[in-house]
């Protein structure tokens, strides 16, 4: 009888899908374009480094998603979090040291501009890019008002040390 239920549930759940049954990386239809990027949110304050931006959150400030992608992984760091954002099969994004509690979900599909959360405090975020999981400038990726926002704050964009 068990065996019966069991595979009366699978053959259910191939029938009907799972979830939305909708595939979330076709959702997003980012294809094999370059990422746009814009700061997910004003920063109060800006380090440039070869891993990405520190920047510095406003308090009670709203973290959004910089692309539309689908977050593929959320992890606890040391107190805070790290959320990655698929962008495509070559982009992905990761803003890390976080001291909040993702308002997402792994394998949630979000729009540029769509609240991940709210800061707490003041942290340091460190906002990565990533082509083929490495590690990239983020500044030839940044959309206009954020390549001037990083101007007026550091002359060196993408140090190589």
């Amino acid at each position: 009888m068990m065996r019966l239920m069991i595979l009366a549930a699978m053959t259910a759940s191939v029938l009907i899908g799972c979830g939305e049954g909708k595939d979330p990386i076709a959702m997003i239809a980012n294809g094999g374009s370059t990422p746009t990027l814009s700061f997910p949110f004003t920063p109060a304050g800006l380090t440039a480094n070869r891993d990405g931006f520190l920047l510095t959150a406003p308090v009670n400030g709203v973290l959004a998603s910089p692309v539309t992608g689908v977050v593929t992984l959320i992890e606890a760091v040391s107190n805070s979090y790290a959320i990655t954002i698929y962008y495509n099969s070559t982009y992905s994004v990761r803003m890390s040291q976080l001291n909040m509690i993702p308002q997402v979900r792994v394998g949630e599909a979000v729009q540029a501009g769509q609240l991940l959360g709210t800061v707490v405090n003041n942290p340091q975020i460190l906002f990565s890019l990533f082509q083929n999981g490495a590690s990239v400038c983020a500044y030839s990726y940044l959309d206009a008002a954020a390549r001037v926002w990083v101007h007026s704050g550091t002359n060196i964009p993408c140090p190589t040390n």
